[in-house]
């Protein structure tokens, strides 16, 4: 979801209270992906997203990139 798109809905702020979501492997997140984050991410890896907003709402997904590097 677009950070954008956050901010619209009246929720900018809510990225920085938890985690979004990362790579995923032998630590929960190899890194935390931010907006600033300079990590990269390779094709065949394994990364969660999972967005929060305060009060309950959160929504988690791991997703496997299958693209093969060039």
């Amino acid at each position: 979801m677009p950070l954008s798109l956050i901010r619209e809905q009246g929720f900018a702020d809510e990225w920085k209270l938890h985690h979004q979501g990362g790579p995923a492997g032998y630590e929960p997140r190899e890194f935390v992906a931010t907006p600033i984050t300079d990590n990269v991410i390779s094709a065949g890896q394994v990364f969660a997203w999972n967005p929060s907003i305060t009060g309950g709402v959160k929504s988690e997904d791991t997703v496997f990139d299958r693209q093969k590097e060039k």
